[in-house]
Formats: C-alpha cells, sequence, structure tokens
C-alpha cells in the first residue's frame, strides 16, 4: 500500500462553499422567496435569507422595546424564580403579532417570555395561534416590569 500524508492532502479536501439554492422560509420575505446561498444547514433548520435576518433584528428590537414600556405602564411584574442555563419552561401562547414576526409565552407563574420567529423550532410560523402549549429555554429573564426572552421555542403537541 501506498502511504499517504494528510498534510499532502489538505488543498485537496478542504470545504469549499458552494452555492445552494433554499427557500427562504420567513413569512416577511419579499420576491422570489428561492434564494442562493453558501450556508450549510443542518436537517430540519429553516432557513432565513440574510435580508430577512437582517430585518428580523431590527424588527425584535424595535418590537422588545415597544412591549416593554407598554409592560411597564401597565405595572405588572410577578414574582420571579431563579433561572438556570438549560432549563427548559412551560407557559402558554398567549399574544402573537403575525404581520410582524413576533409574539410572547406566559409561563404559568404569570412571567411573560418575548420570542421571534427565528427561535421557534418544530412549528411554522403560518400555524401559530394564541392558547398552544410551548417548552422554551430563557434567554434573558423578566427584570422588574419588562418581559424576558425566549429562544428555542418547541410547540407541545396538544393530546
Amino acid at each position: 500500500f501506498h502511504v499517504l500524508w494528510l498534510n499532502d492532502m489538505t488543498d485537496k479536501i478542504e470545504w469549499r462553499p458552494e452555492e445552494v439554492l433554499v427557500e427562504c422560509k420567513s413569512p416577511l420575505h419579499e420576491g422570489d422567496p428561492m434564494v442562493l446561498t453558501t450556508i450549510r444547514l443542518r436537517e430540519g433548520q429553516p432557513f432565513f435569507c440574510d435580508a430577512c435576518r437582517a430585518r428580523f433584528a431590527e424588527q425584535k428590537a424595535e418590537q422588545m422595546r415597544e412591549y416593554t414600556s407598554a409592560y411597564e405602564r401597565h405595572g405588572e411584574a410577578p414574582e420571579q424564580e431563579e433561572v438556570h442555563d438549560d432549563a427548559v419552561y412551560e407557559g402558554t401562547v398567549e399574544n402573537i403579532k403575525p404581520d410582524r414576526g413576533f409574539g410572547f409565552i406566559r409561563r404559568d407563574d404569570g412571567a411573560s417570555f418575548f420570542f421571534h420567529v427565528t427561535h421557534l423550532t418544530n412549528a411554522e410560523w403560518s400555524e401559530l395561534t394564541p392558547g398552544m402549549r410551548a417548552s422554551f429555554t430563557v434567554t434573558k429573564l423578566p427584570s422588574g416590569a419588562k418581559a424576558g426572552s425566549a429562544g428555542e421555542v418547541t410547540i407541545l403537541d396538544e393530546e
């Protein structure tokens, strides 16, 4: 057998990004949803084009500011427990802004958490309705009367 040295092969085995046509899953996408990208997606992971990601980031920041200021005016501040980094909580989807790509989940203890369409792991944005049960991780705790932020939102099966 011929000895093959990996160092001799590095220029031949390096990963070179290839453009692939992928459908943007954003409900706010404008134009043709098929977009060329070099992003390598994990199986089952929704794809959002760069333009939609930028719009989501702007909308998320704007809506979080808008909601938390409205939340402060109502003076709701439920008692909070300590949150652990890997803890998963359950709650009910209580408010959805379908045209803006965000919503809120209320935990059973009354704490409210903001989530964005990009945080959904197993559901399409168009399928979401208030009253659905969801599990989620907490990325930011509620502070005072401000809502916290949820991540990795998973819609639970209603059985």
